[in-house]
């Protein structure tokens, strides 16, 4: 799930998960049509009537959510400053009630992310530097961006009480979801993946510490599920986003360890694992990734085991095991076709088994005799057609075909010649090279050659290819 879109949208569009008390129902609805009229002055009035009669009775999704859209509006009216939004949200926040806290922190840390990203260029050309930085956060050093961002989200996460919350108390506040509600099943799962999204995007690499820490290809990361539970990494780099991320990923899998269903534990374990692969150093990540990815399919009975096998066939595909990538992948695809992980072990299958051929030979055939090059993958014959070409009007369009038409046309010419080769199968689905000696026995002349992995060069599902 992302969180915020929802409130930048200026149509409201939402469904509750609650019943409204009949003037807030009617005040949204004002929001709405004063937001469909372009009156944005009107709909923060209404918000703000919203905001105000919500807090009193305790519906903080509710209030929330007005309180963010209102901000988004002021902006849109006083110009629509990304800044000025947050400035203005982070006034807020020292306002509001405790139970409403973690999410408006949750709000702000992305704000100023997503600020970040917008101005990536500008903090990246900074120093850090030991003076004072001030409030004005537009002018702040890329690690203490990092710092503020890193509060809001640990800030949030420090309240016990979001692992007690269903995450659909809070329907009004999200975006429609793109993974099945059990795998972010409480508050404190949907807040701590989208701090993980943050520490784990490397986009504050160029902050790093002479100490960096450093996740080595041997380490628990990217071991068995209960040797990574028990690893504490010793670092003096306790500010890592690496660290960060460690220690809340144990936090999220600890929670989910003893869970009837295992979708939230298995979705962040192969999250974790994917971290893992991406910053471990040193030789052999992809192994150990490939073991652990093993484990998990293994007890992983659901969708979540395609999505596994993908990133497991994904990675044997990346080492050049192409055979044992598609055997996996087919299986994820089988099982589960429909997932999002069947539906991308179906296109890594189809991309090991697409069909590739290419001809390279010398232009000007005559003794000796030059050979045909065919680069091809997952055919076994190779056809070729020599058609008579007209030097002059060859000689003015470049000695090319300009369009589809001419292609066409060339393709319905009786040829002068026709032969054809049978080809090895590549049962490794890799490329291979065959070379074969041109014929020799052609009177002397102009001619387009044109080869086809398919006897009839048809255009449709078959390659062909043509040369002067």
């Amino acid at each position: 799930m992302r969180l915020l879109g929802i409130f930048i949208s200026l149509s409201l569009g939402l469904v509750f998960a609650q019943a409204q008390p009949a003037d807030r129902e009617a005040l949204w609805k004002e929001v709405a049509d004063a937001e469909k009229k372009g009156l944005p002055k009107t709909a923060t009035a209404k918000l703000q009537l919203i905001y105000d009669s919500a807090m009193q009775d305790g519906k903080h999704a509710e209030a929330i959510k007005a309180l963010a859209k209102r901000i988004t509006h002021v902006g849109a009216v006083q110009g629509n400053k990304p800044e000025e939004k947050i400035t203005r949200l982070q006034a807020e926040l020292e306002k509001t009630p405790d139970e409403a806290k973690p999410l408006l922190q949750t709000i702000l840390g992305h704000w100023y992310w997503q600020y970040f990203r917008a101005n990536r260029y500008r903090f990246l050309q900074r120093t850090a530097t030991a003076q004072p930085l001030g409030e004005d956060f537009t002018k702040w050093d890329l690690p203490r961006l990092y710092h503020e961002i890193d509060l809001h989200f640990t800030n949030a996460l420090a309240d016990g009480r979001l692992k007690t919350i269903p995450t659909t108390d809070f329907a009004d506040l999200l975006t429609k979801p793109t993974l099945p509600e059990k795998y972010r099943p409480t508050l404190y799962d949907f807040i701590a993946h989208e701090a993980l999204d943050f520490y784990t995007s490397g986009e504050f690499g160029a902050s790093k510490p002479e100490d960096a820490f450093e996740v080595q290809v041997g380490d628990p990361l990217l071991g068995p599920l209960d040797k990574f539970l028990a690893w504490q990494p010793q670092t003096t780099d306790t500010e890592s986003p690496k660290i960060k991320a460690i220690r809340l990923f144990q936090d999220v899998l600890r929670f989910h360890l003893d869970d009837a269903d295992l979708a939230a534990l298995n979705d962040a374990d192969i999250l974790r694992l994917l971290h893992g692969k991406k910053i471990s150093v040193g030789n052999g990540s992809n192994d150990r990734f490939i073991e652990a990815m093993q484990a998990l399919v293994e007890r992983e009975p659901g969708p979540l085991s395609a999505w596994a096998r993908y990133y497991w066939a994904q990675t044997l595909h990346a080492n050049g095991d192409f055979v044992r990538a598609r055997q996996v992948a087919i299986v994820g695809r089988d099982a589960f076709p429909n997932s999002r992980g069947g539906k991308h072990c179906h296109n890594l299958v189809a991309q090991i088994e697409q069909k590739s051929i290419n001809i390279q030979t010398e232009s000007i055939w005559n003794a000796p005799w030059p050979e045909l090059s065919v680069v091809y993958r997952n055919i076994t014959e190779v056809h070729f057609r020599l058609v008579p070409a007209d030097w002059n009007k060859l000689r003015e369009k470049n000695f090319r075909l300009s369009s589809k038409e001419e292609r066409q046309a060339l393709l319905k010419m009786e040829p002068v010649k026709s032969w054809r080769h049978d080809l090895p199968p590549t049962d490794d689905y890799k490329q291979r090279t065959e070379l074969f000696t041109v014929p020799d026995d052609m009177k002397p002349g102009f001619y387009f050659l044109i080869s086809s992995a398919d006897a009839s060069f048809r255009e449709n599902n078959n390659q062909t290819q043509t040369a002067t």
